[in-house]
């Protein structure tokens, strides 16, 4: 009996040591199993720097660097004796080493492949072409000479006037509330400029044309569309108190085309004028006045610009279609297409480099984007590159407001950009970037089949 017991006691401590033993190891067992699992019913995954997709070859001597853009891009040396001819390459900012060959098969091999953005950039370039009407090449004032100037001639007296000046501007409050609109008047005063033809402010297609409007008297809208970097946008001229209309709706006019002569309202209440509006908000009515509607001056400048102000900044736009030639870039998967006139005339690739010594000096850089202007070429071995005139005027703009930038060396990036000049700083020894964030400045572009492709300078390239 009393074995017995001893047994009993026996088997029960042993229980309870096994029991507790489980208890203890059992995370560790089902975080092992788990693991294990997982390694048996998933790939291996590749390092995250690399895509599986890409296969890219190891850095040779340089550390991990961040990623910068997600097209290939490569160190582009000057010619001897400035810089020493040896090409780097570099992907997602991981460099391959001097020793690393640059032929056709190596650009191609490297070259991102990724065919969900490919189709994407197809989008992105058709949208960016297609225009329902010919974009502006550039706007004008709406009286007198081009730049608003200009001496007239009284039709009643003969008097001959020395010019033109804005009675009432931009969002100025007055009797009538806050003016959407410029007032231009002769400097002559009074009605000596009833008659005095009114000119279309850029090429646009009209959209509404109607004499004798109660109570401004004629109007005419004109819808335009036009260029700026790498954004097609659109807006709407208003012309109001003009009389003699000479377009209709739907017809074409041109930068500078008659539309009528400057009138009066019908009630004769004000001397003759013209009231010019430029309009964001398509939906406006023709004799839309935000006062009556009790808007403020915030909502105003979120639905109308100041006239003077916008045209002094858009005198010369440039027209993508009438390019001899244009190249189209998508900097995310390298796809280009290079356009004659406006028409398709063959699909690249392209990858992005600098010069060595902008690599050494400056360091990492980021991928431009925007509307560029091939300013020199250069060859490195069998590899040809397109040097770009980074910044542009719309770079200057913006780092001029960022307080990076003066204002004599924004207006001279901006001469040099519109002239398709370099907008490199002359002096070596300066930062050639005008202290903007460096960026790659030069594009290599080939065929499909790897076949280099040379692009001459003078012509335009917008990157996306």
């Amino acid at each position: 009996m009393e074995r017995g017991i001893q047994k009993a006691a026996i088997f029960a401590l042993l229980a309870s040591a096994a029991f507790w033993s489980l208890l203890f190891l059992a995370p560790f067992m089902n975080a092992t199993s788990i693991a294990a699992s997982k390694a048996l019913s998933m790939p291996p995954q590749l390092p995250k720097q690399v895509e599986p997709r890409q296969a890219l070859p190891k850095p040779l001597s340089e550390a991990k660097k961040p990623h910068q853009t997600k097209a290939a891009e490569a160190e582009v040396p000057d010619p001897a004796p400035f810089f020493p001819p040896i090409p780097l390459l570099a992907h997602r900012g991981r460099s391959m080493g001097a020793s690393a060959p640059l032929d056709a098969g190596d650009l191609k091999s490297l070259l991102p492949k990724k065919p969900h953005r490919a189709r994407e950039a197809d989008q992105i370039f058709t949208n960016f072409m297609a225009a329902s009407l010919p974009p502006a090449d550039g706007f004008d004032f709406p009286v007198g000479d081009p730049d608003g100037g200009g001496a007239y001639r009284d039709a009643k007296t003969g008097k001959t006037h020395p010019g033109w000046y804005v009675a009432v501007r931009f969002g100025e409050r007055y009797a009538y509330g806050i003016h959407p609109a410029e007032d231009w008047n002769g400097v002559g005063l009074s009605n000596t400029d009833f008659g005095q033809p009114v000119f279309a402010v850029a090429g646009g297609r009209v959209v509404f044309a109607k004499e004798r409007v109660k109570p401004t008297g004629g109007i005419i809208i004109i819808q335009h569309c036009y260029y700026e970097n790498t954004t097609k946008k659109r807006i709407r001229s208003v012309y109001k108190h003009v009389d003699d209309i000479r377009v209709r709706e739907g017809q074409i006019v041109e930068r500078r085309q008659v539309l009528g002569r400057i009138g009066r309202d019908t009630a004769g209440r004000y001397a003759a004028h013209l009231h010019l509006e430029l309009r964001w908000d398509e939906s406006l009515s023709p004799t839309f006045w935000p006062s009556a509607r009790k808007k403020t001056l915030s909502w105003i400048r979120k639905h109308y610009t100041d006239p003077s102000a916008f045209i002094r900044a858009h005198r010369r736009l440039f027209v993508p279609q009438t390019e001899s030639r244009l190249l189209l870039v998508d900097a995310a998967s390298g796809e280009a297409k290079l356009y004659h006139h406006g028409r398709l005339a063959s699909s690249l690739r392209a990858r992005f480099g600098r010069r060595a010594e902008d690599g050494r000096r400056l360091g990492l850089a980021t991928t431009p984007h925007g509307m560029y202007f091939v300013v020199n070429k250069r060859k490195t071995g069998q590899n040809r590159w397109a040097e770009i005139n980074f910044p542009n005027a719309y770079d200057a703009a913006r780092g001029r407001a960022d307080g990076l930038l003066p204002p004599h060396h924004e207006a001279r990036i901006q001469r040099a950009w519109q002239d398709r000049q370099s907008t490199r700083r002359k002096n070596a020894g300066l930062r050639p970037f005008e202290g903007l964030v460096p960026r790659w400045d030069h594009l290599g572009l080939q065929e499909k089949d790897g076949k280099p492709v040379d692009i001459a300078p003078g012509s335009m390239v917008v990157i996306f």
